[in-house]
């Protein structure tokens, strides 16, 4: 027996990665890394022999914090599970 296709009466199940909470855990653990990355380029630029490497944390720095304020402005705004969404209707069945 097949269920029925049409999702007009069912609630579309909604991710558990798209809640306020996973938001603000992955806000807080790119800080983290964000954090790591600047120790990294402090001790990059201590020791003359890895001046030449210095990208390597300055880019784990920047993209952890662009992530952490990504997910910080996602997390303001209640994620997407807060957003109630009406359901597509199909335009094929008028």
């Amino acid at each position: 027996m097949q269920s029925n296709q049409n999702s007009l009466f069912r609630k579309n199940p909604v991710p558990w990665y798209r809640g306020r909470l996973f938001c603000l855990a992955a806000a807080t653990i790119f800080l983290l890394l964000t954090l790591m990355g600047g120790l990294g380029i402090a001790v990059a630029r201590s020791q003359p022999d890895f001046h030449s490497y210095v990208w390597v944390p300055a880019l784990l720095s920047a993209a952890a914090g662009l992530l952490c304020v990504f997910m910080s402005f996602r997390a303001w705004q209640g994620g997407a599970a807060g957003k109630a969404r009406e359901p597509r209707r199909n335009s094929s069945l008028k």
